[in-house]
């Protein structure tokens, strides 16, 4: 959904940058999935014509079954886009999550987030962008399991780099060196950015060396 570069020392918010847009337009994100919903019905339409032009005989029953899955469908992404809260309301709560932490307020922050991840249904990259912050805070926290937990439910292999390491800092919290120590050197597999990885192998040569 969108394009944003979050890690640990740079200071790149996902948060400061969704705000930017949301300050600019804020109907902006109703207006494009509203334009996604218009141009799938077009896409299902011109299969269904082709269908009804290959067997003339079906036309009744093909069209029926269309409707019933255009609705399907419709609702599916309705109900993803509009049932839960305003998309405005849900960034609004990611900045006040993020001002929070700023201010020292983990367990609060560490709510917020959870409330608004919940508003997700599958997989996405934001998703798994929370669910981090989630992480980060919960180690913070000293709730080592549940940060090992959260971690887990990030599926984003663009993100794997820091998964591993926030894993790696969650067992050295727990004193399981060895699986931490493992647990950096994989996440030095997946870093493709030159400062974080020599941040992790400054971690691994100061912890284990």
């Amino acid at each position: 959904m969108f394009v944003v570069f979050v890690y640990q020392d740079v200071q790149i918010d996902f948060v400061q940058f969704v705000e930017s847009i949301m300050k600019r337009n804020k109907s902006l994100l109703r207006i494009f999935f509203s334009l996604v919903v218009v141009f799938f019905s077009m896409w299902c339409m011109t299969d269904v014509v082709k269908i009804v032009d290959r067997s003339k005989d079906s036309t009744i029953s093909t069209m029926k079954k269309f409707s019933r899955t255009l609705m399907e469908n419709f609702e599916r992404i309705r109900a993803f886009l509009f049932k839960k809260k305003d998309v405005g309301e849900i960034f609004h709560e990611i900045t006040l999550a993020s001002d929070l932490v700023k201010r020292g307020n983990l367990n609060r922050a560490e709510e917020v987030l959870s409330k608004v991840v919940r508003q997700f249904e599958g997989d996405c990259h934001l998703k798994d962008l929370i669910n981090l912050r989630i992480a980060r805070i919960q180690i913070a926290l000293n709730k080592v399991e549940e940060s090992m937990n959260t971690l887990r439910m990030i599926k984003g292999e663009s993100l794997r780099c820091i998964t591993e390491e926030l894993n790696g800092d969650a067992l050295m919290k727990k004193k399981s060196f060895k699986k931490a120590r493992l647990s950096y050197e994989e996440s030095l597999k997946f870093c493709k950015i030159a400062s974080l990885k020599m941040k992790i192998e400054n971690k691994i040569s100061t912890l284990f060396e």
